[in-house]
Formats: structure tokens, C-alpha cells, sequence
């Protein structure tokens, strides 16, 4: 795993770790019932289908042509994200991990918005780095030029 790829988790982490201090703060000074268990049962769901949404891209960077494939990984990754997130909640419903189901809903609306954010710069920003860059100079632009036209 190389060092961008923990960063990009990390990032991801850092906004649904962000999102959920945020939003206990928030109803703690509200003084509305805050549903710890709910909010940290959502929020970890979240973040490791964000964890996992990103895994096609970055297999995908390895491929002959990385910018036509990892903009069709970054896809698959944002269905991949919202269909984990809707198997993890439906199995959390069902095996009642989740104390209250409507506080819970309402946490994994909140952090499925925040990991997606996440998960899309993240995708963005590893499009960027496989775009091709263009020459930095004419003599550059020149020399590719004319070994292009003697192929």
C-alpha cells in the first residue's frame, strides 16, 4: 500500500470522524438526545465502505490505460460505496445493533453525505494525478511532434 493510499483513507476517516464530533456537538448544545451508539454504529459504516469504495481506483491505476480506467473505477466506486452502506445498514437493522432505528437512519443519511464528499475528492484528486501533463516547453512540444510524425 503505498503512502497516498493511506492518506486518501485517512482523509476519508478525518471528514466522517469530523462529521460525527460535529454532530454531537451540536446536539449536545441543542440539548436533543445525541444516540451514541447509533451515531458510532453509522459512522463506522460509513467510513469503511469509504474505505472500500476507493479500492477500485487504485487497482485500476496499474492498468495500460489508467485515465480511461480509473475515471470507470471512480464510477464503480461511488455505486460500490452506496450499495456497501446499504447492506451494512440493512444487516445492522436486522441483527438490531443499532439501538433505535430512526436516530441511526438519520446518522447514516448524515455520514453517507460526508463519506461521499470524501470519497469523490479523494477520486478527483487520483484522476488529476493520472491526467497526462502537458510539455512544459516548445523545443518539448516540437520533439514530440516530429517523433510522432515518424511513426
Amino acid at each position: 500500500m503505498a503512502k497516498t493510499d493511506v492518506k486518501n483513507l485517512l482523509i476519508i476517516l478525518l471528514f466522517v470522524v469530523g462529521f460525527a464530533a460535529a454532530g454531537y456537538g451540536l446536539c449536545s448544545m441543542a440539548g436533543w438526545a445525541v444516540h451514541e451508539r447509533e451515531l458510532i454504529t453509522a459512522a463506522v459504516i460509513c467510513a469503511l465502505a469509504g474505505g472500500l469504495a476507493i479500492i477500485p481506483a487504485v487497482l485500476s491505476r496499474r492498468k495500460e490505460h489508467p485515465m480511461n480506467a480509473l475515471a470507470q473505477a471512480a464510477l464503480i466506486g461511488t455505486v460500490l460505496h452506496m450499495f456497501l452502506i446499504i447492506l451494512l445498514a440493512a444487516a445492522v437493522t436486522v441483527a438490531r445493533l443499532a439501538g433505535d432505528r430512526q436516530p441511526f437512519l438519520f446518522w447514516l443519511l448524515t455520514f453517507y453525505w460526508a463519506s461521499l464528499l470524501a470519497v469523490v475528492l479523494v477520486l478527483v484528486s487520483l484522476l488529476r494525478q493520472a491526467s497526462p501533463r502537458p510539455a512544459g516547453n516548445v523545443a518539448g512540444v516540437a520533439a514530440a511532434q516530429q517523433h510522432g510524425s515518424q511513426n
